[in-house]
């Protein structure tokens, strides 16, 4: 783990940034799971045909897992559907599909991946600070995420995309640091990769990274440092990862259908 020295304290190398990091994962993730295990029950209320499992993305789930499609988000069997951005649905319906439809082993393994990565968003939140505010601001916000009450809750207690957005953003946002302060073509593939994922998982980002973009274009521009050809690969990883969502789209509803 390393994100140069900027802002370290005295005696605090990279070794011991690493130590506490791992230290700070670890016990953010063993109050997640902790949380989960008295709270996963809930998912299993069966007045509503188990709906609070997931809502739409549960439901598209069971359709996915059953042999139906990418379908029904809703009570009954609805038809195709383009209503939900397809990654998270996609991976409940592979846990579903391996562990069981609405079972608590598929329960059980969902709040456990979500934990982890709430839990691993500690990590580009405590480079975030450590690039804008210094190592103590760095070590207090990985720590206040450890233990955010809404980060805990919504990762161990609810199945939905909220956790895996919250790391999307968190990384997209240190990328953006990273590349402003000089970083290379990695990051820029890294940029366009994370990018196109989370217009998968989440297209409310997209404006996120349109601003961080400009704001990005906008300092390199006034030091003359290349962008252009950088910029451009970047968008097209992007392009290239939604573009079987909106090919699939045309050809279920045969019209143009983005990310919704």
């Amino acid at each position: 783990v390393s994100d140069g020295n900027k802002g370290l304290a005295p005696g605090q190398g990279e070794p011991n940034v690493r130590r506490m990091i791992i230290r700070m994962i670890l016990i953010a993730l063993a109050a997640r799971l902790l949380l989960a295990f008295f709270a996963f029950h809930h998912l299993f209320e069966s007045a509503a045909d188990y709906f609070g499992f997931g809502w739409e993305v549960g439901r598209v789930a069971r359709a996915l897992a059953t042999g139906h499609g990418f379908s029904s988000p809703y009570q009954g069997d609805t038809g195709p559907t383009a209503a939900l951005p397809p990654l998270y649905p996609l991976l409940v319906g592979g846990i579903f599909k391996i562990f069981g439809v609405y079972t608590k082993a598929s329960a059980i393994v969902l709040l456990a991946i979500q934990s982890l990565i709430s839990a691993a968003t500690c990590v580009p939140i405590y480079f975030i600070g450590l690039r804008t505010f210094g190592a103590r601001v760095a070590r207090l916000a990985g720590w206040t995420w450890a233990f955010f009450p809404y980060a805990v809750y919504l990762s161990a207690a609810e199945i939905w995309s909220t956790s895996l957005s919250a790391l999307l953003i968190a990384l997209i946002f240190w990328l953006a640091l990273r590349i402003e302060n000089g970083g290379g073509w990695d990051d820029w593939f890294a940029l366009g990769a994370v990018g196109g994922v989370a217009a998968l998982a989440n297209p409310t980002i997209l404006p996120i990274c349109a601003a961080l973009g400009a704001w990005i274009w906008q300092r390199l521009r006034s030091r003359h440092a290349p962008i252009l050809a950088r910029a451009t690969v970047a968008s097209a990883i992007v392009a290239l990862c939604i573009t079987p969502w909106i090919v699939r789209n045309y050809r279920v509803f045969g019209r143009f259908i983005p990310i919704d």
